[in-house]
């Protein structure tokens, strides 16, 4: 028995009883944990009459004492106050498991102030240990007021108390870790589901992060991946940081915790990250204890998942990670590693699937554009098809390509086609009216229309003007056209290869260069580029192009062979017909010759007496007779002088004489007779040219012959223009001289008989002018040829070669 002051004496064995029958009422309830504990500690207050009752319960994971439960201190220190084993009188209880009864507690040297609790109201102390299985699990502790000298029979009681609530204590801990663990179980079932519902490895890795965290209550969580390549451990995700993380985000194997955990492939659990100097914080925050697990697939490492500061519900501030929150890491990680990997799987299916897909579309590319290409053998709309696919969207889609033609005598290169927009404005008109129209290369062809739209465009005419010499054998072109291969220049002001005289030429800093080779010799040389779009040309574009060049480099071998047979087919089919006509004007001429000489003598008496008669007569019919007679013998007469002039040979009498002179001095011979009939005349005389070596007789004939052509025409067809030009084309080494009239064309059935003898569409004429023209012009070592422009007009182009001093000596020494 025990007395107490202000209370009743009682039994202790009734009190016990009482005590424990409203334990473990309690403790059968349905109530939380929590509850239960501070339903117990208000019982115990109230049956012992004590002023004060709390719980401490031991933490598995710290080894400290935590306060759980509590009646007369202050509520917000539950949960808050945390005590190391042997700290103050309550530590010292639970380190040695006996009990310390203390009438005034704050005389004790062991004893400990906790404001936070509020007990400086407080005087006495009894604190017994709660022991379960010989192990300290706890404190129970009593205070009063007033002081107040514990009995043994107090403490007795006190303890067996306390023992007894151990068993309860500890049951409902099991049981929350039961709880703890199907909880776990049921999130891991439920981040398993999660996790199995994608494949999308960003998605899925994210979710890997976020889950690990939630799921044990972590502050953040880093995922990293093991980078095949370069060896290093990558941040793929991340969960509960800043999107912006710390400077270290790739660690070596070996390196930090993530990569010690990689290289050993096991787990660490690291309660105090500051005693680990080899720790490099990559989270951008201040953490203190982390948990780092490998990701293991097919028996190899291929990352790690750490978790930062475990923060528990129901438990303030940061809780260190323990081995069921290892254990439970590493079964998500086994999780989540199987997920990566059938990720990687879909992911190396996704690629294989569109790399095959693009080799298709390259492969179908490819057989549609040879498709097109083996649709013509002209050699021009070659290619034109060629460059066109290189720069058409739906192709290999580059901005600009221009062809050059390559001479490796002379080791240069001169543009040949262009093909491509000149600005960035004509790019934005071109692709705007295309848009996204897909191409069926197989069906496309150029149109005339798109031909001549290419060869006019300014692109193309500046294309053609560029001449590069590539006698340097360390540039780019003479690298592509040596080894056969193309070449990317991916910046033209650090590549070797190139310089500012290449970056100067192309206007560009990024090209390629890919040789075209035919009968195994590189005859040309395209340069692509993406100037307008900026869009990096890559190495797997590079093949892609050389796979082109060397199919186009076929079909235009084949189209040179087809070229080259048709020049020869047509060059033989000339020869056989110049032959053939200069036979028939052999016999012509011959026959042509002594035909006039038998009617030469008669028709000049016929000319004589008719001349005679006519200034005999008088006025009236016979006079009217005589000078039709005369003019029609006259005119026969002019017509047997052009048979003459045709059928003999017409050597020119060549001497050094002045183009410009003989085209004044022929005009000024038809200026009446050109006024006359209303025909303006436009005279463009170069005073740059030099001197011909020409027959100056022969050679006016020549022009008055193209002269009186197209004032006949004219005369047909009512034009009133003739421009008359001579220059000199220094491209060409040609001195230039060009009629041009506005007689309405020649129609293009008649263009390739205009030159032969005896064609004329004239009522009146021999058909003899142009024959006789083309012979002087051809006997002078020039070339005459027709630019026809049906409905409005014809040009007469008469091309001679200029004085050289070989030939005025050959002339010299002939005379």
């Amino acid at each position: 028995m025990y007395k107490e002051s202000g209370c009743r004496m009682v039994t202790s064995e009734k009190v016990e009883l009482e005590i424990l029958s409203e334990v473990s009422k309690v403790a059968n309830s349905t109530l939380e944990y929590n509850v239960k504990l501070e339903k117990i500690v208000s019982a115990i207050a109230g049956r012992l009459g004590r002023d004060v009752c709390y719980v401490v319960l031991r933490d598995r994971d710290r080894d400290t004492l935590v306060l759980k439960a509590a009646v007369g201190l202050n509520p917000d220190s539950i949960d808050r106050v945390m005590l190391r084993m042997g700290e103050g009188v309550t530590g010292w209880a639970a380190e040695h498991k006996e009990p310390v009864a203390l009438a005034v507690a704050r005389d004790d040297p062991r004893f400990r102030l906790v404001r936070q609790t509020g007990e400086e109201r407080y005087t006495s102390l009894l604190a017994v240990p709660i022991l379960y299985d010989q192990r300290c699990i706890g404190v129970m502790a009593v205070q009063t007021v007033e002081p107040h000298e514990y009995s043994q029979d107090e403490i007795t009681l006190l303890s067996t108390i306390a023992n007894d609530v151990g068993g309860i204590i500890n049951s409902a801990q099991l049981y929350q870790d039961a709880k703890t663990n199907l909880e776990a179980l049921s999130a891991l079932y439920d981040v398993s589901q999660a996790l199995m519902s994608t494949l999308d490895l960003p998605t899925l890795l994210d979710r890997i992060a976020r889950s690990s965290a939630e799921v044990i209550g972590a502050k953040g969580c880093i995922l990293r991946l093991l980078n095949k390549e370069s060896g290093l451990l990558e941040i793929k995700a991340s969960h509960g940081f800043a999107a912006e993380l710390g400077r270290k985000t790739e660690l070596r194997i070996g390196e930090s915790i993530a990569g010690m955990v990689a290289a050993d492939g096991k787990p660490m659990l690291i309660k105090d990250v500051y005693e680990h100097p080899e720790f490099l914080n990559a989270t951008g925050a201040v953490v203190r204890s982390l948990l780092c697990v490998p990701m293991i697939a097919k028996d190899k490492v291929i990352g790690t998942i750490a978790l930062y500061d475990k923060e528990e519900e129901g438990r303030h501030g940061e809780q260190p990670f323990n081995d069921d929150d290892l254990h439970l890491l590493t079964t998500l990680a086994t999780q989540a590693s199987m997920a990566v990997e059938n990720a990687f799987i879909f992911e190396r299916a996704e690629d294989l699937a569109q790399e095959n897909e693009k080799k298709a579309a390259e492969l179908s590319f490819l057989y549609d554009v040879a498709y097109a290409m083996r649709s013509t053998l002209k050699l021009d709309r070659l290619l034109h098809t060629i460059l066109t696919a290189m720069t058409i969207g739906g192709g290999m889609s580059f901005n600009r390509a221009i062809l050059f033609l390559v001479n490796e005598r002379t080791k240069t290169m001169q543009g040949m086609l262009g093909v491509g927009p000149s600005s960035a404005w004509e790019a934005g008109e071109i692709w705007s009216r295309l848009g996204d129209r897909p191409v069926n290369f197989r069906e496309w062809t150029l149109t005339d229309t798109e031909l001549a739209a290419q060869n006019e465009s300014a692109f193309n005419r500046m294309a053609k003007s560029l001449r590069v010499s590539y006698e340097e054998e360390t540039g780019v072109f003479a690298a592509a056209i040596r080894e056969r291969r193309a070449i990317l220049i991916e910046d033209a002001e650090k590549d070797p290869l190139a310089g500012p005289d290449i970056l100067e030429l192309m206007g560009v800093r990024s090209f390629a260069a890919v040789p075209l080779v035919a009968k195994d010799k590189v005859t040309s040389l395209v340069v692509v580029d993406n100037k307008f779009t900026g869009r990096p040309i890559t190495m797997e574009g590079l093949r892609f192009l050389m796979m082109f060049a060397n199919q186009a480099g076929l079909a235009i071998e084949a189209a040179m062979a087809y070229s080259n047979l048709e020049r020869t087919n047509r060059d033989l089919k000339e020869a056989q017909a110049r032959l053939i006509q200069s036979e028939k004007m052999a016999a012509l001429g011959e026959m042509a010759a002594s035909i006039a000489h038998e009617i030469k003598n008669p028709l000049t008496v016929i000319g004589g007496f008719a001349t005679r008669l006519a200034r005999k007569a008088a006025e009236g019919d016979e006079a009217r007779y005589a000078r039709i007679i005369k003019d029609e013998a006259l005119r026969l007469d002019k017509i047997l002088q052009e048979v003459l002039d045709f059928s003999r040979d017409m050597k020119p009498n060549l001497q050094k004489s002045s183009l410009r002179e003989l085209c004044e001095e022929t005009l000024d011979m038809y200026a009446e007779q050109l006024r006359e009939k209303g025909i303006r005349v436009g005279v463009e005389l170069s005073s740059e040219m030099g001197d011909v070596m020409l027959d100056p007789q022969q050679m006016k004939q020549a022009v008055i012959n193209i002269l009186a052509n197209s004032m006949q025409a004219m005369e047909a067809t009512g034009g009133r223009e003739i421009r008359i030009r001579a220059y000199r084309d220094a491209d060409a080494d040609r001195m230039v001289l060009e009629v041009e009239d506005t007689g309405g064309g020649i129609p293009a059935d008649m263009m390739e008989n205009i030159f032969n003898p005896f064609f004329t569409t004239k009522e009146k004429g021999t058909g003899l002018g142009l024959a006789i023209t083309s012979k002087i012009i051809k006997n002078h070592g020039g070339e005459i040829e027709v630019v026809n422009r049906e409905g409005v007009g014809a040009t007469f182009r008469i091309k001679l070669p200029p004085v050289r001093e070989e030939i005025i000596d050959d002339v010299e020494s002939e005379g």
